[in-house]
């Protein structure tokens, strides 16, 4: 504990949260777009593309948890409140 001896200004200094978002893809696939984005907290990345090799196709992006973000090529994700790894999924396969 402190004794207060004389009168003072105290200001509390705070700064927005911030988050890391890497996108990545599996082997048979790159990324346009920036792959490693610091984000505010409740903010938004700028979108990033997946671009399946020749003989692939994009099947979907997922979370570390292996949960669908998005079955979308292009993918913005919107009000960031975590750090997150996102994965870009290309097979050779196509469904039935």
């Amino acid at each position: 504990m402190v004794k207060v001896r004389a009168s003072k200004n105290i200001t509390a200094n705070f700064a927005l949260n911030k988050f890391t978002v890497t996108f990545v893809a599996n082997p048979h696939a790159s990324i346009d777009g920036m792959k490693k984005q610091t984000v505010d907290y409740g903010g938004s990345t700028i979108s990033v593309t997946v671009v399946p090799k020749t003989g692939y196709h994009f099947v979907n992006w997922t979370d570390a948890n292996k949960n669908v973000v998005s079955t979308s090529a292009t993918l913005t994700l919107e009000n960031v409140q975590t750090n997150q790894k996102i994965t870009a999924n290309c097979s050779r396969e196509y469904p039935e």
